[in-house]
Order: C-alpha cells, then sequence, then structure tokens
C-alpha cells in the first residue's frame, strides 16, 4: 500500500487529528509540588511560596500536606497525593 493511498482512508485522519489533539491538550499545562493548607472554602495556600489556589467545589480539609497542582495560565487541577483527590483551579495568586 503507498502512501498516498494510506492516508485516503477517513479512519487515519480521525487517529491522527485525536493525537495531535490529545498532545496539544496535556502540552499546556506545567506542574508544581506543593504544600498546602485550607485556609477557607475553595481557598488554599502553599506554606513555602505563599502561593494563594482558588478551587472550584473543593471539600478537602488538610493542612500541610503535599499536593500536585497542574496549571496552565488559564486554569487547572490540584491533586492531592494522600487521599488521591483532585480538584479544579480557577485562579493561582501569587
Amino acid at each position: 500500500m503507498s502512501l498516498r493511498r494510506f492516508f485516503r482512508h477517513p479512519i487515519i485522519w480521525a487517529i491522527l487529528i485525536y493525537g495531535l489533539w490529545a498532545l496539544a491538550a496535556h502540552a499546556g499545562g506545567d506542574y508544581y509540588k506543593v504544600t498546602v493548607t485550607r485556609k477557607a472554602q475553595d481557598v488554599y495556600q502553599d506554606s513555602t511560596t505563599r502561593t494563594v489556589i482558588i478551587t472550584r467545589w473543593c471539600y478537602e480539609y488538610v493542612y500541610y500536606e503535599e499536593a500536585i497542582l497542574e496549571w496552565s495560565g488559564a486554569d487547572g487541577r490540584l491533586i492531592f497525593i494522600s487521599g488521591g483527590s483532585v480538584c479544579d483551579v480557577e485562579r493561582v495568586i501569587r
């Protein structure tokens, strides 16, 4: 099968487009290891940098707990290491 004939199949194009989309969606975020304490409802603070993390509907009551902050500049996730809970992040204030 020639290369030209190979790329005529719609399923091949669908797989390629999905693969590129998945790479672009995942490549945007940066990961940071943080030690967070809950300050108020949906407000967490990193104890080392004093960075404030604003979440959406996060009910984790933590005190100096390690977590991973995945942040792309517009939105992200806060992943608590010990419990495995994941919360959506709306904003990061440095």
